[in-house]
């Protein structure tokens, strides 16, 4: 089977979000469609696991970063009166997603250096888990 699991992350921008905990629910939970449990993805793997799988492969999906216009799309709210640096990446985000054909040339160029970060960064940065596993 293979699963594809939104999960909870240790990477930088959760550590930031979860400062707030009414936002983080409002802003990285609700507003994207609600979940009972984000989990890391260590804990899903164990769950997995611990319900007679055998995971076969597990790759992180949305680590450290993210594609240009997600930082206005999750922190054009009141997360952005919260950090100088949080408002910049706002502003840039906003500057760079104006118009759809410089978005997507920036979103391309970050495609390799984000492919080198998540190699070198825990599975648990991901907020995202693609696992492939089988039936023991």
């Amino acid at each position: 089977m293979i699963h594809i699991i939104e999960t909870d992350a240790n990477n930088w921008h959760f550590r930031f979000a979860h400062q707030y905990p009414e936002l983080f629910n409002k802003y990285f939970v609700e507003a994207i469609g609600g979940h009972f449990g984000l989990e890391l993805p260590s804990k899903a793997i164990a769950r997995i696991e611990n319900n007679g799988f055998r995971v076969l492969e597990a790759r992180k999906l949305w680590g450290q970063i993210w594609q240009v216009q997600e930082y206005k799309s999750m922190f054009d709210n009141e997360y952005r009166g919260k950090s100088r640096l949080i408002s910049a990446m706002v502003r840039l985000s906003r500057m760079l997603s104006a118009s759809l054909v410089v978005q997507e040339a920036v979103n391309i160029l970050l495609n390799p250096i984000s492919a080198v970060v998540e190699q070198l960064t825990p599975l648990d940065n991901g907020q995202g888990l693609m696992v492939f596993c089988q039936k023991v």
